[in-house]
């Protein structure tokens, strides 16, 4: 490649066409209606440049148009491929014209002299450093070998490994202390990242209230009549069959997060009430809606509206669910409906909140017990 320009080619953008002159430059006017922004916008999404000169042709898609400053030089530059290993020889060609206002035009010519040049890789390494002299078309021609650990990218592999839980817990005399510790190491150079996570079935359903970036209060109360929702001097809740049953949850993040899930497990003598769904039986409002709050008053937070922090909520036959992307810091309280239906004595699970992806990043309150009669 010299920058020498090229007379008489044909360049064409979507229907217009225009030959290049003896510098090797053309003007084609404005193709694109200005009262019709839709069409504007789907032009844009697909023009293409083509440049065609007796057998050559040449093809540049999805070009863009843009302004630039007023006696500035600017450049275009390309390499010969666009993937590389280390040790092999790298061409860098391109060319520097000085855009320059001339009439009503601004026409760029030739560039003269030398130009300070460095080169980086994908990850922001520099490579090369120099200068170089352009010819008397403003064109420069770099070569130089790439060094033999030279960055070119990155790459992500996955590696799973399924640890039975009975190796884990095995009191074998031969899996000591240290043979079961989990050691992670790396070669070469670069950040390992890693995530560990452990699936099991604890032991004993009773389990105590953890904050590990959020706390989870849950409080039930009676719709119809207090006496019929009662918790009792051990902790167990006693509902009256048939009642309908307001859960108020109460969640409270010191720090911001982000895609929280809530989940609160029903017991299984109880549904929720949605009166989007058809069949649903209701003489109170409060059942046909969940409802959400928050206390501006916590931390200092920035002022939001104080219903309707959920972005997505779900009423499910087990469980409860709400959902938000961004989350501040602050007290946040979320309330819905369900109704006894079924006599006996239930395990209450645990609610939860948890950044979905980062769920060590999580909390619950505490396993409950509750007897419907």
């Amino acid at each position: 490649m010299t920058g020498a320009p090229i007379n008489q080619a044909t360049v064409s953008i979507s229907n217009k066409k225009k030959a290049t002159n003896q510098q090797g430059l053309c003007i084609i006017e404005k193709y694109t209606t200005e009262n019709d922004e839709r069409k504007e916008v789907e032009n844009r999404e697909n023009r293409t440049l083509v440049v065609e000169k007796d057998d050559d042709l040449c093809m540049s898609v999805n070009i863009d148009t843009y302004a630039s400053d007023l006696n500035a030089h600017v450049w275009h530059v390309f390499n010969d491929r666009g993937l590389y290993k280390p040790k092999e020889d790298l061409h860098i060609k391109g060319y520097v014209r000085l855009l320059k206002v001339k009439g009503e035009a601004k026409l760029p010519t030739y560039a003269r002299g030398t130009i300070d040049y460095t080169i980086y890789d994908p990850r922001g390494q520099q490579l090369q450093q120099s200068k170089v002299e352009l010819n008397n078309y403003g064109a420069f021609d770099i070569k130089f070998t790439l060094p033999d650990n030279v960055n070119l990218g990155r790459t992500t592999n996955t590696h799973t490994v399924n640890i039975p839980m009975k190796v884990i817990l095995s009191p074998s005399s031969s899996d000591t202390n240290n043979n079961k510790n989990l050691i992670m190491q790396k070669d070469g150079n670069g950040r390992l990242y890693y995530r560990i996570a452990l699936n099991y079935a604890p032991s004993n359903l009773q389990l105590n209230a953890v904050n590990y970036g959020f706390k989870i209060e849950r409080t039930y109360v009676a719709i119809n009549d207090s006496s019929h929702v009662q918790k009792q001097s051990d902790g167990t809740w006693k509902f009256q069959l048939g009642e309908k049953i307001k859960v108020i949850l109460i969640m409270t993040a010191t720090q911001r997060r982000y895609h929280i899930a809530l989940v609160d497990y029903l017991p299984a003598g109880c549904e929720p009430l949605n009166t989007k769904l058809k069949g649903t039986l209701t003489g109170d409002t409060q059942s046909s809606v969940t409802r959400s709050n928050r206390n501006l008053h916590y931390c200092g937070c920035r002022p939001y509206s104080t219903i309707g922090w959920t972005e997505h909520e779900n009423l499910r036959d087990e469980c409860a669910e709400a959902f938000r992307s961004l989350l501040w810091p602050g007290v946040y309280e979320w309330s819905y409906i369900m109704r006894a239906t079924c006599a006996g004595t239930f395990i209450i699970p645990p609610a939860k909140a948890e950044e979905m992806y980062s769920p060590e990043n999580f909390g619950r309150c505490g396993t409950e017990k509750v007897i419907i009669e």
